[in-house]
């Protein structure tokens, strides 16, 4: 049986050094989820962990 996490942050989207990425402000686990993938440009995955970003607080 998994363990049951609970995620009290509210998920954001960000770039750090090139590198796009998904984020939480729960500090109780420091997530951060980069972004890889084939996309047309920078832009276009940056405004993909955008969406991410929404769909995980819509939550």
């Amino acid at each position: 049986m998994m363990e049951s996490v609970v995620e009290n942050g509210k998920w954001r989207h960000g770039q750090d050094n090139g590198r796009v990425y998904v984020e939480s402000d729960d500090f109780t686990h420091d997530v951060r989820l980069y972004v890889n993938g084939d996309f047309a440009s920078n832009d276009q995955k940056i405004a993909y962990a955008k969406e991410i970003a929404n769909r995980l607080n819509s939550v």
